[in-house]
């Protein structure tokens, strides 16, 4: 049996060398929003970009956005020294350790949050 090549008789190319082609284009387009989940441009603007203006110029756009800025803020929270637990909301003692039977007064303390 004879394996049929679809190849353009002007120019030579096979339908397996565009499919390739098209394959790498979109693998690399894929693999440039991948990695810009941490930048400022992100994921899907760099998606669509490397999709539809070439992963050429995505790459150009990757390369040129910085890194995402993290704010960096702190909570209040509340600690009991006896269980641990931490509360969100302000208790002169623990109400866990008071059904216990325990008065514990709770540690104020600051969580740094993102």
């Amino acid at each position: 049996m004879k394996h049929l090549l679809l190849t353009d008789t002007r120019t030579g190319v096979t339908a397996e060398l565009i499919f390739l082609l098209v394959f790498a284009y979109v693998l690399w387009a894929i693999l440039l929003a991948f990695l810009a989940r941490k930048k400022e441009i992100g994921s899907f603007r760099q998606l669509l970009i490397s999709l539809f203006l070439t992963p050429v110029v995505g790459t150009l756009f990757y390369l040129g956005s910085g890194d995402r800025k993290m704010e960096i803020y702190q909570v209040t929270r509340y600690q009991c020294k006896r269980c641990k637990y931490v509360f969100t909301e302000e208790y002169t003692y623990c109400p866990y350790c008071q059904k216990d039977g325990y008065e514990v007064e709770l540690e104020k303390t600051f969580k740094d949050m993102t």
